[in-house]
Formats: structure tokens, sequence, C-alpha cells
């Protein structure tokens, strides 16, 4: 191959990234603020504005169990320039498109450049993924760490004199959540066997120098969040009564991973043969590339990604069976990418048999009708889900306005919980907004509280009895 033709095939690429990104932003930003909340964002957003000083949120951040404080600390910064919905979810929309960057980077090579494309345009049109890259919540932000930490990896893998960069990327992750570890277990199992023998041992050794780095940089944020191991709801063995049914977590991972979303699933009754065939297309690929893997690797990133799938799904079955904790399709946005990568892979290899067998132009036909089977399955999962979001977000708003007609000065509210708390505390606003949040007795600096009182609210949900 000339320099020229690298010259082209590099330009193609980074114009087909720039297309895929355009295509994954608009999908993003679609409806960014008029989705329906879910619970989660609740608690994060009503963190975000409760306090106006660092170091009343970090007090208040510190007692998560899970000590995640990347995405909370984002969502807080983004708050002092605008508590609308919308700018606060923008940051998720920004992490979405770096994991499909991401993707994209680690897929490529010299040899096949058609795979990263190919496996972050599956990325940009996931509806799963895309669910998730307009949370304020921290789904989007772990897979995006999850894959440019893997690609640091592999460059560790190949050059051991990269560890600081893997440093780095390991670090992050720990400050954004625990799964920082099992993605290590995985990274450490692949370095385990992926190098050849002569260049195992250099490895191994600049991959524990890595984690030894990024596990003193944690040190401080673990020991000043240790208090919240001691929370009655860190280890609360009645959940373990809750457990998750085997043959409905393989029956529906393949749905999840393909079309379906946290809110929405065109596998239900009715969904129609399309959703179908694509999720048992994907799985076929995604066992031919392992079929592929098996008698010659010639892909690191793939290789990884066959080590990741089916161990990180043995870890949410794990997890699940340990704590008790229900199964929910977002638990699955970190093995995502890599799944998809798979499936990218079996595609191109069947590609490339059907050019040897059957010429180029049959090959195009087939890969373009795949292409529109896929999409004719995915934009109508994704417009299906933002509308019956954005059904459900008007719904909750005219829920507010009309209790809101009968409130007299002095009544009180008492909530089931702290997310009917927060629903209704949220559209209590005509205007759909937070400011007033900031004016609640439970925290705000605003409110005329001293610093030991804010600290003794901090445990204090958004519950009970609270004032209009």
């Amino acid at each position: 191959m000339t320099n020229d033709s690298r010259g082209e095939g590099l330009f193609s690429s980074y114009g087909a990234l720039v297309l895929v990104l355009t295509v994954g932003f608009l999908l993003r930003v679609r409806a960014l603020g008029s989705v329906g909340i879910f619970g989660d964002e609740y608690y994060h957003i009503f963190n975000a504005v409760r306090f106006d000083d660092i170091p009343g949120f970090l007090g208040l951040t510190r007692q998560n169990p899970s000590h995640l404080l990347l995405d909370p600390l984002q969502t807080f910064l983004l708050a002092r320039l605008s508590d609308r919905l919308w700018w606060l979810r923008f940051a998720s929309v920004l992490w979405g498109l770096a994991a499909i960057a991401g993707l994209w980077r680690l897929g490529e090579s010299p040899q096949e450049r058609r795979l990263g494309i190919a496996a972050a345009a599956l990325l940009a049109f996931s509806p799963l993924h895309i669910e998730w890259s307009r949370r304020v919540d921290f789904y989007a932000l772990l897979a995006a760490l999850a894959v440019w930490q893997t690609r640091a990896l592999l460059r560790l893998a190949d050059n051991p004199r990269l560890w600081k960069a893997y440093a780095a990327w390991s670090a992050v992750f720990l400050h954004a959540h625990p799964y920082a570890f099992v993605l290590g277990c995985l990274h450490g199992l692949y370095v385990g066997v992926a190098p050849r023998l002569s260049e195992r041992t250099r490895a191994a050794r600049a991959f524990l120098r890595a984690w030894v780095v990024a596990g003193v940089m944690f040190i401080p944020w673990f020991l000043s969040s240790a208090v919240a191991l001691t929370h009655p709801r860190a280890v609360d063995f009645t959940l373990m009564l809750n457990r998750l049914p085997l043959g409905r977590f393989l029956r529906e991972t393949p749905q999840v991973l393909s079309l379906a979303s946290e809110f929405h699933s065109p596998f239900e009754a009715g969904g129609g043969l399309v959703p179908v065939v694509v999720a048992g297309g994907f799985v076929f690929l995604y066992l031919s590339s392992l079929v592929l893997t098996a008698r010659k690797t010639n892909s690191p990133a793939v290789l990884f990604s066959h080590l990741a799938v089916p161990l990180g799904l043995a870890c949410v079955v794990a997890i699940d069976r340990v704590y008790g904790f229900f199964f929910a399709p977002r638990q699955l946005v970190w093995i995502l990418p890599f799944y998809l990568l798979t499936v990218a892979h079996g595609g191109l290899a069947w590609g490339a048999m059907l050019s040897r067998t059957c010429g180029r132009p049959v090959r195009a036909v087939l890969v373009a009708g795949a292409a529109m089977l896929f999409l004719a399955g995915a934009i109508p999962a994704y417009l299906e889900s933002t509308w019956s979001q954005e059904r459900d977000l008007w719904n909750c708003r005219r829920m507010a306005a009309y209790v809101g007609k009968f409130l007299e000065k002095g009544d009180s509210f008492i909530f089931e919980n702290s997310v009917v708390a927060a629903v209704f505390l949220y559209h209590f606003d005509p205007r759909g907004g937070v400011p007033n949040l900031r004016g609640l007795p439970a925290g705000a600096r605003r409110a005329g509280l001293s610093r030991a009182e804010r600290r003794a609210s901090w445990a204090v949900p958004q519950s009970g009895a609270d004032r209009a």
C-alpha cells in the first residue's frame, strides 16, 4: 500500500467518523430537555442544586456507598452555570460521543480501518446507548471510560512504557464507579493471556505498576467517603431475597444489546419481526466473530471484547446473586461497546467472504440490506421511546399543576418516598425548571441555614413533610 493510498484511507476514515458523530449527536440531543425524568436523575439534580458551596456538596456526595464522584461533580459544576434540565443532561451527550469516538479508535488498525467505524456506527444508533447518553446519570460516562481505558490497556500491552496513560485512565475510572475494579480484573486477565510469552512479564509489571499508582490516587477519596460503608443500606441482606431469573436474563440480554432501551422494548407483543431478526442476527455475528477469533486472533481489541462480553455478563449475574440488585438494562451499558465491536467484526468477516464468493456488487447489496434492516429496527425504537417519555414528562407537569390549584399558604405534604417527592417538587415550578429547589428548607444556603445545620441535613432525603 502506498503512502497516498494510506492517506486517502485515513482521510475517509476520519470523514466517516465525523459523519457518525454528527448523526449520534443529533440523535442524543433531540428532545434532550423534554423526555421524562428518571428517578435516579432526580437524585443527581437535587444534589447538584442543594448546595451552593463545594464543601457542602462534597459532604453530601461522600455519603454515597458507591463512592461516586465524577458524575455528581460534573452535574454540580454545570448547575452553577444553569440549572435547566437540557443543560444538566448535556454532559452525558458529550460522554456518549466520547464513547463512539473511543470505540472507533479501539477497533481501528492499519490492517482493518472499517472495523472501528462500523462498530462506532452501531453504537451511535444503539437505543440503549442513546437512552443513557441523555440522562443526568453516570452510565454514558462508564461506557466512555471503559472504551478509552481499554484502548490505553492495548497500548500498554504493545509497549509497556506507555503505562502512565493507562494509570491515568484507571484513576479516573476509580473515581467514577466501582465497576473500575471489574474492568481492571478483565484487563489483568487479558494481560495474562494475550501478549506473547516474551513480552508478558514486562506487560504484567507495567500493568501492576499502573494500578498501584491509580490506587494511591484513589485512596484520599475512598477514605473520605468510607463513612458510607457503615450506612445501613450499604449491606442490606434483606435484598438478597430478590433473585434474577437466569433464564430471563439470557433471553432478554440479546434484546437489550440490540434494539431495546431502558423504557421501551420493541420485542414485546406486537413488536414485529424486524427486532427479532436484528437481535438474532447480532447473536449470529457475535458467534461468527468468536469462531474466527478462536481460529486466528488478528485484532487485540476483538480478543479483549470476547473476554469482556461473557465475563461482564457473568459479573452482572454475580452482583445480583450476592447483593440482590434488580436487573436493569442500564447495567449492560459498559458491556455494550465491546459486544457491538464483535458484531461488527463478524459482519465484516461475512462481507469479505461474500466478496470472494459472490463478487463485490452482491456484497454491497447484502451489506446495504443488513444496514437498512438494523435502522428499520433502531429508528422506530428510538422514536417510540422518545415519544413515550415526552408524554410521561407532560403528565407529571400536569399532575403538579393540578395539585398547585388547591395549595394554600402553610400547607404541608407527606410523600411516600424521596422519588415521589422529587417528582412533585421538580414539576411544581410551572416552567419545568429547578431554580425554586434552591430555596427548599432541607439544605440550600439561601434558606438561611448555618453550616452546622446544613451538615446535619446531608443525610436527610427529600421526603417526609416538605413545605411548598
